[in-house]
C-alpha cells in the first residue's frame, strides 16, 4: 500500500495499484531557467521562457525522451508570506494560479511545435481551474492580433492536450470536470499523493481518491492515478 510505502521511504510511483521504490536517475542538459533569471515573482524569466534563446535546452530534453518537471507556487528563493494578516492563506490559496503565465508563454511562444517530442509537467497546479485557461488560451489567438514573430499551426488547448500535464492532489470541482469530454482534463492530468508535504493526502489517500473520483470509468481512474505518470516517467 501506500502508507507501508511511505514509511519505507523513498520515492514512489503507485496509488491504488500498490507502490514502489523508484531509483532516482539525474542526466544533465546543459542549461537551467536558473534562479537569478527570475525578476519577478510570476515566472517572467530573461530571455522570455518561450523564446528562442532557451530552444538548446527543450532540444536536449525531447531529444533524450525526459519530461521537463515544474512547480507551481513561489518564485524559487522566495519567502512565503508570514502568517499573519491573512497573507499566508492568501499566498497558498492562489499559488495555482501562477502556473498559467508559464504554461501560456511556452504554448503562445510556440516552443511545442518547434520541439514536438517535448513534455511539460506543472505539479501541484491542481485541476479545477484549468478548463477555462483552456478556452480562454483559444479565445486570444482567435481574437488579438496575430504575433508577427511566429505563427501557431494548432489551436492552445490542442497543444496543451498532447505536451502539457497537470497534477493534483485532492481537487473535488477538478474531478467533476473530469467526467466532462469538453474539459480538456481528460487528456492532461495525473494524481499524486504530494509525499511527504503536510497538505498532501498521503499516508492513506483511497477514502480521499473514492470520494473524488466516484463512478469515474476504470480505465480513465487507472489512466489518471497511474498509467500516465508510468508511462511519462519510464516505470516499468
Amino acid at each position: 500500500t501506500v502508507a507501508e510505502a511511505v514509511q519505507r521511504g523513498g520515492q514512489f510511483v503507485g496509488g491504488e495499484v500498490g507502490a514502489r521504490k523508484v531509483e532516482p536517475r539525474l542526466v544533465p542538459l546543459g542549461g537551467t531557467v536558473a534562479d537569478e533569471d527570475h525578476h519577478d515573482p510570476v515566472l517572467r524569466p530573461r530571455p522570455p521562457l518561450g523564446g528562442p534563446a532557451r530552444d538548446p535546452l527543450w532540444e536536449r530534453a525531447a531529444a533524450r525522451g525526459i519530461p521537463v518537471c515544474s512547480h507551481t507556487g513561489h518564485a524559487a528563493g522566495s519567502a512565503i508570506p508570514p502568517n499573519e494578516h491573512g497573507q499566508k492563506l492568501a499566498s497558498h490559496s492562489t499559488s495555482s494560479f501562477v502556473a498559467a503565465r508559464p504554461v501560456a508563454d511556452m504554448v503562445f511562444g510556440g516552443v511545442f511545435e518547434r520541439h514536438p517530442g517535448l513534455t511539460w509537467v506543472m505539479a501541484e497546479s491542481r485541476i479545477g481551474w484549468l478548463p477555462f485557461l483552456f478556452a480562454w488560451m483559444d479565445r486570444q489567438l482567435a481574437i488579438r492580433a496575430p504575433d508577427p514573430t511566429l505563427a501557431l499551426r494548432q489551436a492552445p488547448s490542442e497543444v496543451i492536450r498532447r505536451h502539457v500535464r497537470f497534477t493534483f492532489e485532492e481537487d473535488p470541482v477538478g474531478a467533476k470536470l473530469l467526467r466532462e469530454d469538453w474539459s480538456g482534463l481528460q487528456d492532461t492530468v495525473m494524481w499524486g499523493c504530494d509525499y511527504p508535504h503536510p497538505q498532501g493526502v498521503w499516508p492513506d489517500p483511497g477514502p480521499k481518491l473514492d470520494a473524488m473520483l466516484q463512478g469515474l470509468a476504470p480505465a480513465l481512474r487507472r489512466e489518471i492515478v497511474h498509467d500516465r505518470a508510468a508511462r511519462l516517467f519510464g516505470f516499468p
